[in-house]
């Protein structure tokens, strides 16, 4: 039997509506980025005990993504303006930087209706900026007419400079195209994608200048994912949230070139809206969260001697939005954006 992880949580602060969430090193420690939505803050958490916290910006928020610039000390990309599903025609991508002891930000983007981004470094050393739209633009809530697209920028090689990227559309449509994970595909860096159309996996070319390639994984609504090897076989699960902001949380086995639904999470959630793929001790797993009901954190684990897998709830009612994981010298940082509480938490195992 899988033994119960031990760990103590941290409570950094209090963010408005805490949604994206992005741990890095800086200077050789921990620095824990976390964002609001609607008019919240961007805030980094730093010291032996997270008690230093730097002001981003304030207001102007609408914060869906945090992501890591690799190969640069503890600077970050972050989203902003995405205020709510209506109000989001403003969007930009803003590059974080820290340098001479300070935090600086400025707009290197701009893309209508933005939900979540990442880079992708592709086998001939281009890195690229890929995006998603969540919609084409909303009349009201329930309008999902326009669909959602992906796109790509090549980022120049000197983020030092100010620079800005243009972004080009791949062909397809995706309505409420809401989930996004960055992943290995074929040995290479990939971004998988939900929509109400599927799963997809797109990967950059192999050489500038060549096509993109999307390939469809599943076939039915999902609204986020993660996508990881945890049980061991030698082939990727996709632990899917369905469908949109819906109350299901499932794990997918790849078998050949289909997949087919391998575990439900037992207890009774709704608007699941978090999951990663990570690991904690070493032990590669998945953590899921939702808004609703049990509103709850928890880990997803396989047992090698029950060929099963094992779910431990971390917490009851914090409600994450989303979640990263930070590995350390001195331990793992499970890192929660608790959205329902406005909590920045952190959870050391």
């Amino acid at each position: 039997m899988t033994r119960t992880l031990p760990f103590e949580k941290i409570r950094l602060g209090s963010i408005e509506k805490c949604y994206a969430v992005l741990g890095v090193e800086l200077e050789g420690k921990p620095c824990l980025y976390f964002g609001g939505e609607g008019t919240g803050s961007v805030r980094a958490f730093r010291g032996d005990e997270f008690d230093r916290c730097d002001v981003i910006w304030e207001g102007g928020g609408g914060t869906m993504s945090i992501v890591p610039l690799p190969g640069y000390d503890g600077w970050a990309l972050a989203s902003r303006g995405f205020y709510s599903m209506i109000e989001c025609g403003g969007s930009t991508v803003e590059i974080i930087r820290y340098r001479g002891g300070a935090f600086s930000h400025e707009a290197v983007a701009a893309l209508p209706f933005l939900h979540r981004f990442d880079t992708l470094k592709a086998p001939d050393g281009t890195r690229y900026l890929f995006a998603a739209t969540l919609h084409g633009g909303k009349a009201d809530k329930e309008d999902w007419s326009r669909p959602g697209h992906l796109y790509w920028g090549v980022l120049p090689g000197d983020l030092d400079d100010p620079f800005r990227v243009a972004l080009d559309r791949l062909p397809g449509d995706f309505y409420i195209n809401h989930g996004f994970c960055r992943g290995t595909w074929e040995g290479r860096e990939a971004a998988f994608t939900a929509s109400r159309e599927g799963v997809f996996v797109t990967l950059p070319p192999e050489e500038r200048g060549n096509a993109w390639q999307t390939q469809r994984l599943l076939d039915f609504p999902v609204s986020d994912i993660a996508v990881a090897d945890v049980n061991g076989d030698g082939k990727q699960e996709i632990a899917a949230l369905m469908p949109f902001h819906g109350n299901e949380f499932r794990i997918f086995q790849r078998e050949g070139e289909e997949y087919r639904g391998d575990f439900s999470y037992p207890v009774e959630n709704d608007f699941y809206h978090a999951v990663i793929s990570g690991r904690i001790g070493k032990e590669l797993m998945f953590v899921g969260g939702a808004r609703k009901l049990a509103a709850d954190l928890f880990l997803i684990r396989w047992d090698g001697d029950s060929k099963a897998y094992c779910a431990q709830q971390i917490e009851k009612g914090p409600g994450p939005s989303n979640l990263a994981i930070l590995n350390t010298s001195s331990g793992d940082l499970l890192l929660s954006a608790n959205r329902m509480i406005h909590e920045a938490a952190a959870y050391r195992f």
